[in-house]
């Protein structure tokens, strides 16, 4: 999942993409920072049309709302995806920023740490 993670949030969702591209990869940020979340939505800056990755890095701030998986409440979560490309790989990360939930995001998520493809 992790490699269809990076190329669909990068290409599909920062570029331009659908809201079915969108959700799958809310659901799957979610799932990996707070597991008993129930997914509403997700919003992400854009990647400028004009902006190359090759040599360069970018930071986007986005944020997955969600609701609780005990209380049913509503919270969300505010995120910071690093993507960087490294030796002909592209790297990305995201770091969680803010977070409304009473149970802090999973810090085992494997989207914590750099991932490369």
């Amino acid at each position: 999942m992790k490699r269809i993670l990076a190329i669909v949030f990068v290409f599909f969702m920062a570029i331009s993409s659908s809201a079915d591209d969108n959700d799958r990869i809310g659901y799957e940020i979610l799932r990996c920072f707070h597991p008993t979340g129930s997914y509403e939505s997700i919003s992400m800056e854009s990647i400028p049309s004009d902006y190359s990755l090759k040599n360069k890095s970018i930071e986007l701030n986005g944020k997955v709302r969600f609701r609780g998986g005990f209380s049913g409440n509503p919270y969300y979560m505010k995120f910071i995806f690093h993507v960087r490309y490294v030796n002909d790989a592209l790297e990305y990360r995201i770091e969680p920023t803010v977070d409304t939930a009473p149970f802090p995001p999973n810090p085992r998520c494997y989207l914590r740490g750099w991932n490369d493809e």
